[in-house]
């Protein structure tokens, strides 16, 4: 996991993540979105390799409830779009940004 800002300058934070997305990455990403008390984050999965279901629903239900961050994900497939779309979390996905099939 790599932030490209720095906590002094936290208005705006990307947190990038790479290789696979399961249940303990995705409980390690909430937590630090949490810690981190950005105004907006961006969690971005473009290199991500693989997405578990669970993990990405764990995730979204997490970011869903933060009510003091704007949180949006980055680079994930039209198949995990759409299963945020029918979790109901489809404002979580930054659109312009999506990529094929995960």
């Amino acid at each position: 996991m790599k932030d490209s800002a720095s906590a002094a300058t936290c208005a705006t934070m990307t947190v990038e993540l790479g290789g696979v997305l399961d249940e303990r990455a995705a409980a390690k990403t909430l937590a630090r979105v949490v810690e981190l008390s950005c105004d907006d984050v961006v969690v971005d999965l473009s290199r991500v390799q693989q997405v578990s279901d669970v993990a990405l629903a764990f995730l979204a239900g997490g970011l869903t409830r933060l009510a003091s961050s704007h949180v949006v994900l980055r680079g994930l497939g039209a198949r995990h779009v759409r299963v945020l779309q029918v979790l109901g979390a489809g404002s979580l996905v930054e659109h312009e940004r999506s990529t094929a099939y995960h």
